[in-house]
């Protein structure tokens, strides 16, 4: 083929001959780029005119275009689409390590410089964010940005908030916004502040979490984009109706003077690839680019997961949408304040390899499919079906993610303002392969799987851990499965079940795998399906710190596991779960049930390392499994293989390989970080707080984590009742199970508030009280009569 020979940035361009040939490249160079010769058949200096060259082609089949090195400045982002690429081409962008930056840039030869050290310049037009000289800024927060502390990096109460707020006398203009995490701290809230007072704020806003039932904490949470909080290195604030930008230098780094310069990020995407769901763009492989910039989108519209604690935004730095046999290779994603991949409704054959995503504001990668392709779909916890579900399986349609992998990726320090976010979430999917990825210091889970429609997911040889940092209640692998069998209230589920076994399958039609991980989660569990999560086949991982839960569900198989300094944690069980299988596993202290009304399959031949065999819920439980020193090379030092003589071995565990775990490219392991290797020789015990028993019941403390996510409070507080004479529990106006919350004016956190309580209010009737019931909250009227005659225990004689 003849090509053009390029030697100067204007690109003279000699002809040879006619074209006429099946490849084509284009070659771009930014407008402030280096003289240099390359070979090529088009050059232009943008993306833009590279894509409107490549729409005019024909005969063609392979396009590449090849992007000198450099910062290439996209104000508005730029779209993919028919209308400007040719059908049938395959286009393959090679960026050699250019940056992609969602702005502009502007110089900095006319600033000034306060007595602060605070530094402006005159600007107006769209302004989402600021970097100068290279280096991202913050907007002025309060409290001060603490990259040590958790959540937020800094926080305050709201009523330290509001006090700030009215001594300050801070200016409210339209980029003041105040971020909280939700009451429960599962995930957060974010507002716009419209007007302060001196009792508190008018907010707009909060659309964020689809568990609004729990309103924002009043404990964690900051504000930023206040002019009068302006006062820290590293900060800035946008004066929109004056037109400049302050900003306070980093210390230490070159005072700002001739040749410094400000990137303004005006867009919250960079790469748009969007087709048709019946004509979706295909081909196209995004190679060595590094996209950088993108603003906020957590005030943008939102839209429930169905039933998962999700709202999200479909948007991203790089937007895939109808697309198929899309390529991310070898990319960088930094310093983006949205989420960083967003592969959205109908996408097959979609890849993004040994890349690193990191500094990210909302998730890391995220494949969501359409709502319309679900069969009899909800959108809230709390919407339920009022007769038994359809059990025809499948989606209605093929508007979602399929067949797509997610491989050898370093994922971390995302979720930096949006923290219901993950490193990869998967919701309305099939058959989507997270393989090989090093996924690390993340505010809540390192992968999260919304629901079941459809499964057919690969989970297998990542590395996650540091997870759950900022949030509660959640995994290193987080799942629900409110599909259609689930209902909140567990007898309603035993009964359809009980009729039509194959409705837990109806959505997640093929199963889930999770093998050979290696998880941890110090504030949570290393893996939690919570509730309704079932048909997952789970083996030969190794769990580092939280152990495995397995909520209510059905069918879930997990097999040869290493769960160290942890257990099982099986929880609230249904009836009917006839399914489930825990076996050939090594734990290191006894099992923590919690309200099992099933038994499963099987729960046998586990061994338990230097520990008992205790708490079990049925005497059907671990026969056949034994106890003693599982045979660790050296369990004291972290090495979890086991020797050759190890009676977990001669029980029926298989060992697996230990070293295998996260990315593989080479120069991707040398930048990974790795876990902390818990060091242990002995088994612990789980203990069980004090069991109250009084007038034919039996109560305890809300004490441990699983008990508060059992019972999905909100935080670990409450009275549980654990049982007792049903004649009692009818009197009283009870079910077992419930947690008492408050009883009157008076909340009850404790057993003993609770007694202290009843005998503040003395012998009456009947009392009003807020229980927890089936992870709703509901005021009942206790009808305290039946106690008339019975005394306090303890100090309450």
């Amino acid at each position: 083929m003849k090509k053009f020979i390029i030697t100067t940035v204007l690109f003279a361009v000699c002809l040879f001959g006619l074209f006429a040939a099946e490849d084509y490249t284009v070659y771009i160079v930014p407008g402030d780029g280096e003289a240099r010769e390359v070979q090529a058949d088009f050059v232009t200096t943008s993306i833009d005119k590279a894509l409107t060259q490549v729409a005019s082609l024909e005969n063609v089949k392979k396009v590449k275009i090849i992007m000198s090195q450099g910062t290439y400045y996209l104000e508005d982002g730029i779209v993919f689409s028919h209308k400007n690429l040719s059908a049938g081409v395959e286009l393959d962008i090679d960026g050699s390590n250019s940056i992609l930056f969602a702005g502009k840039r502007v110089g900095l030869d006319d600033f000034s410089k306060d007595s602060d050290g605070r530094v402006s310049f005159a600007y107006s037009g769209e302004f989402k964010g600021l970097f100068i000289d290279g280096k991202k800024y913050r907007q002025a927060r309060y409290p001060n940005y603490d990259a040590a502390i958790k959540p937020y990096s800094g926080f305050a109460s709201y009523k330290e908030l509001v006090r700030r707020a009215n001594q300050r006398r801070w200016k409210i203009t339209e980029d003041v916004f105040f971020h909280a995490l939700h009451g429960g701290r599962w995930g957060g809230y974010h507002f716009r502040i419209e007007k302060r007072s001196l009792t508190g704020f008018r907010l707009s806003g909060g659309h964020q979490n689809n568990r609004p039932e729990h309103p924002f904490s009043k404990k964690y949470s900051f504000v930023e984009g206040v002019f009068q909080e302006l006062d820290t290195p590293g900060e800035f604030f946008y004066d929109r109706k004056g037109g400049r930008v302050y900003f306070f230098p980093y210390e230490g780094e070159t005072p700002v003077g001739s040749g410094s310069y400000a990137e303004i990020i005006t867009s919250d995407s960079i790469f748009k690839v969007v087709g048709e769901k019946d004509k979706p763009v295909k081909n196209i492989t995004f190679k060595r680019l590094s996209f950088r910039g993108a603003s906020a989108t957590f005030m943008a519209s939102m839209e429930p997961l169905l039933r998962s604690d999700w709202m999200i935004h479909r948007g991203a730095a790089l937007f895939l949408e109808n697309v198929e046999n899309i390529v991310v290779d070898s990319c960088v994603f930094s310093e983006l304040d949205g989420n960083a991949v967003f592969v959205s409704r109908h996408a097959k054959g979609v890849e993004i390899r040994s890349s690193i995503i990191e500094d990210v504001g909302g998730s890391g990668i995220a494949f969501v499919g359409d709502p319309k392709d679900v069969r009899m779909p909800l959108f809230n916890y709390y919407q339920r079906f009022t007769s038994q579900p359809d059990s025809q399986p499948g989606p209605l349609g093929d508007n979602h993610p399929v067949d797509c992998l997610v491989y050898d990726n370093i994922i971390t320090n995302i979720g930096t303002i949006e923290k219901q976010s993950a490193g990869v979430q998967i919701s309305m999917a099939s058959r989507i392969k997270i393989k090989n990825n090093s996924i690390y210091y993340l505010p809540r889970a390192g992968i999260n799987v919304s629901e079941g429609t459809w499964g057919g997911h690969i989970i297998e040889g990542n590395d996650v851990f540091d997870t759950v940092l900022e949030t509660s209640d959640h995994g290193a692998f987080n799942s629900w499965g409110r599909d259609r069998f689930w209902d909140p209230d567990r007898a309603v589920t035993d009964r359809w079940v009980a009729v039509d076994r194959g409705l837990p399958f109806a959505d997640v039609v093929e199963p889930i795998i999770i093998r050979n991980n290696r998880f941890q989660c110090d504030h949570g569990w290393d893996i939690d399906l919570d509730d309704g999560s079932s048909n997952y086949e789970i083996y030969n991982n190794l769990s580092l710190s939280g152990g495995i839960k397995l909520r209510e569900g059905f069918k879930r198989i997990v097999t040869n596991n290493i769960i160290i300094n942890n257990t099982f944690h099986p929880h609230v069980w249904y009836k009917e779960n006839d399914s489930d299988l825990f076996k050939f596993n090594i734990v290191f202290s006894p099992y923590a049930p919690i309200a099992l009304e099933g038994e499963g399959k099987e729960i046998d031949y586990n061994f338990f390392h230097n520990c008992e065999i205790d708490g079990q819920a049925f005497e059907s439980w671990d026969r056949n499994s034994i106890s003693g020193d599982a045979g660790f090379v050296n369990a004291r030092e972290g090495d979890y293989r086991l020797k050759a003589d190890s009676p977990a071995i001669a029980l029926g565990f298989k060992p697996f390989d230990l070293d295998g775990f996260g990315v593989v490219s080479e120069d991707l392991r040398k930048v990974a970080k790795q876990p902390e290797m818990p060091k242990t020789e002995f088994g612990s015990r789980v203990v069980e707080g004090k069991i109250y028993s009084w007038g034919g019941l039996e109560l305890k403390n809300i004490e441990t984590l699983g008990e508060q996510s059992a019972a999905g409070l909100s935080e670990c507080a409450g009275v549980l009742i654990l049982g007792g004479s049903e004649h009692r529990l009818l009197e009283l106006g009870l079910q077992k199970n419930d947690v008492i919350l408050s009883l009157g004016r008076i909340e009850t956190p404790t057993v003993e508030a609770f007694f202290s309580a009843l005998e503040h209010y003395g012998v009456v009737l009947s009392r009003s009280a807020k229980i927890s019931r089936n992870q709703s909250t509901l005021t009942v009227r206790l009808r305290l009569k039946v106690f008339k005659n019975l005394a306090l225990p303890g100090n309450h004689w």
